[in-house]
């Protein structure tokens, strides 16, 4: 009877980990394995359910003869009930956005508890309140398992993914074409398209916008976000999962424009809520590759990623079975990047992403302009431009190769691929003219945020961290938008310096469709309509990570409400500092501004002062009191190879520029003595010094403060007989 009992406990182990819990992750993130189909799902974890059940009942079988049956009736017991707690309730997996299933942090709470609460459960099992124990639990994971199969199910028969054939078809009338492209940021591209002649002619009726802003750091939110208007969707849903299950479609703009008469399409993440599955495309729907190769891959993935959840990403093994099965099965219709993708240099999930190279080829040959006159409109969103780089400047795939794809993850490797995806879309466009549809057709070239922080040069506020994430950075937030309205003509790209937010792009494309003037349902401006359209006073909803450990989910973000501005990332910079700038500088204060903590490419103590550097100026900022003195002596040290004459400084306070003397005590050492505003004790004030390097070797960089000295104390400051250059 026990070693029956303990049996059933074997297979049940090896049931829930190869099947129940990979179930659970599916239903709770349905949209993510869109590649995953149910008979290769099936083919890649049954033979793992078979080998675990051997493994476990060998290893009973072996117990039993060496220390009997107890010693293993209660082990599988234990080993059961950890392994349905931290795969259905405590989670090891302690989430922090896209990275190597390998490098998952483990949750040490959970793991905590779990060990503690398995243990009880244990308990429980073979105690006289057994019976009605297990039959509870039964019901429990019957309940489980059912609620995500049927969640499974629903999404399986609402998506009939492309099964009408529109995504090609263009119409001889109206067309209007959103083509976003994951992860593009705003600097690099802006400055590939001004000095690219190619690119340049290819988006010359385009109005690009130079201070586009995103208020999302992740394409699900990001786009639900564009699709909604600037809406506070945080406030509204609470957390990714519930927005999900509660959002009402038909608030989107894709919705919107299929009730006023237009045949609207999606590929990629415009799919979600999308009112017309039929028309809804999945990532490789438009690419000639092997789709059985991509469904194993992303089976594999499922497994591991259920695996790093229920025992850990330690123990999240990679068991080569979905090499096996791509090699066996494999052989037809595979393309020359998937037979690269075998040696892929990347993280596992970065894989799937290559699907949209192939699509976005596909999506540009397959085009063609329908004899119905109604009106198009697609929203597509492609993926092969998310990190990390994969891909060369002439869309070749590269990390297949360990050195270059190690050589490539920098600024320099991004640039090459947003070039790769920038010619893409010029050839869309040069495709939309030799179909002759092009001055009919409203074009909108966009991403849905920018890179992570590597990605970045750490010179720049691009590169700074929000609240301490390794990934998400002020960059995050800065993707490309670029839009040609129909009958555009121009000589050259139009840059709009006006901030335009993406959640503006559901009211102007609301009010160019001109099917109904009831666009008052998209927050937002108008961003083909004049410049007075968004007034200065302007505000929009942007969502920053909580903390260092928020994943890239909207559960983990917390909102805020910005004023629009042309400065968006010194605002931002000063709104995240002012969060740890929380006392006033006392008078005389004697500091040294090497000293501090690492704040990005500056020191700061978190608590009276922080410095930063933003190219070659660097920035000073400090809780102000009420002190006798007005002024400031800021010392610059100099690098071995900073220049031999001293630039004349251009020295500003919060903005406003600054009366000062300069003084040289040594060659390798220069004071400014800076006067100070008047300010109300608790006000902030910024110092910024002009014409310094943030790199310390190359030039100046800020040493040492001494804030409102009293009259003569400069501390050794040896200003007196110094050389000067009169207050200027």
């Amino acid at each position: 009877m026990g070693l029956s009992s303990t049996r059933c406990y074997a297979i049940a182990t090896a049931a829930v980990i190869a099947f129940l819990i990979p179930l659970h992750v599916l239903a709770n993130n349905v949209v993510e394995f869109d590649n995953l189909a149910l008979p290769s799902a099936t083919a890649f974890l049954a033979p793992h359910f078979l080998a675990l059940a051997a493994i476990l009942l060998a290893i009973g079988w072996i117990v039993d003869r060496l220390a009997g049956v107890t010693l293993f009736k209660i082990a599988i017991r234990y080993v059961f009930y950890f392994v349905c707690l931290t795969g259905f309730v405590l989670p090891l997996a302690l989430e922090g956005g896209q990275i190597e299933i390998e490098k998952i942090p483990l949750n040490f709470l959970n793991l905590l508890l779990a060990a503690i609460l398995a243990g009880g459960l244990t308990a429980l099992s073979t105690s006289p309140m057994r019976k009605p124990f297990l039959i509870g639990f039964g019901v429990f994971l019957g309940a489980t398992g059912v609620t995500n199969l049927a969640t499974v199910a629903s999404h399986i028969a609402a998506a009939k993914r492309g099964s009408e054939v529109a995504l090609h078809k263009a119409s001889k009338g109206k067309n209007i074409f959103v083509v976003s492209f994951d992860g593009l940021t705003e600097a690099p591209t802006l400055e590939l398209i001004r000095e690219n002649p190619a690119l340049k002619e290819a988006f010359k009726d385009f109005v690009v916008f130079d201070n586009a802003i995103s208020g999302h750091p992740a394409t699900f939110s990001s786009i639900v976000s564009e699709l909604l208007g600037d809406v506070d969707i945080k406030s509204e849903f609470g957390g990714q999962n519930k927005m999900a299950a509660a959002l009402d479609g038909e608030r989107l703009i894709t919705n919107y424009l299929m009730r006023e008469g237009f045949k609207v399409s999606t590929y990629g993440t415009y799919g979600r809520f999308f009112g017309a599955p039929e028309r809804a495309y999945a990532y490789g729907s438009m690419a000639n590759v092997n789709h059985f190769e991509e469904s194993v891959r992303a089976a594999q993935q499922l497994f591991r990623y259920s695996l790093a959840r229920t025992v850990s990403s330690h123990l999240a093994f990679d068991s080569g079975f979905g090499r096996f099965l791509t090699t066996m099965f494999s052989f037809d219709g595979e393309t020359d990047i998937q037979r690269k993708l075998q040696n892929h240099q990347g993280p596992e999930w970065d894989k799937i992403n290559l699907l949209g190279l192939q699509d976005m080829e596909g999506y540009i040959a397959d085009m063609r302009v329908s004899s119905d006159p109604t009106p198009v409109a697609h929203f597509l969103h492609f993926v092969h431009t998310h990190f990390p780089i994969d891909l060369d400047e002439n869309c070749e795939y590269r990390s297949d190769d360990k050195a270059w794809h190690e050589a490539n993850q920098t600024l320099e490797g991004l640039k090459n691929e947003s070039t790769c995806a920038l010619l893409q879309m010029a050839r869309f466009v040069e495709k939309l003219k030799k179909l002759g549809i092009y001055e009919n057709s409203l074009i909108v070239l966009k991403s849905d945020h920018g890179q992570p922080v590597p990605y970045n040069a750490r010179s720049g506020l691009e590169s700074f961290k929000v609240r301490g994430h390794q990934r998400w950075g002020f960059s995050r937030y800065t993707p490309l938008l670029a839009i040609k309205n129909f009958d555009a003509s121009a000589a050259t790209p139009t840059f709009d310096d006006r901030p335009a937010i993406l959640g503006d792009l559901a009211t102007t494309l609301c009010r160019a469709a001109e099917k109904s003037s009831d666009c008052a349902v998209f927050p937002g401006y108008d961003l083909l309509g004049p410049s007075s359209a968004i007034p200065p006073n302007a505000t929009y909803f942007i969502n920053l990570v909580e903390n260092s450990n928020s994943t890239f989910k909207l559960d983990g973000l917390k909102v805020m409400t910005f004023e629009r501005s042309k400065n968006f990332l010194a605002d931002l910079n000063d709104f995240l500092t002012e969060e740890f700038i929380v006392a006033n500088i006392e008078c005389g204060s004697d500091i040294s501004l090497s000293a501090g903590r690492a704040y990005n490419n500056g020191k700061s103590d978190y608590r009276r002062w922080v410095t930063w550097y933003d190219d070659r100026v660097g920035y000073l900022k400090f809780r102000a009191s009420k002190c006798e003195s007005r002024s400031l002596v800021l010392t610059l040290g100099a690098g071995d190879n900073a220049p031999q004459n001293i630039p004349r400084f251009d020295v500003r306070v919060n903005g406003q520029s600054a009366a000062h003397t300069v003084a040289t005590p040594t060659p390798r050492r220069v004071d400014l003595r800076i006067t100070l505003p008047e300010s109300a004790d608790g006000e902030d004030l910024t110092v910024s010094v002009a014409r310094l390097y943030h790199n310390s070797k190359y030039g100046y960089h800020l040493d040492r403060a001494i804030i409102y000295p009293a009259a003569g104390d400069t501390g050794d400051l040896a200003t007196v007989g110094a050389p000067a250059i009169p207050a200027r």
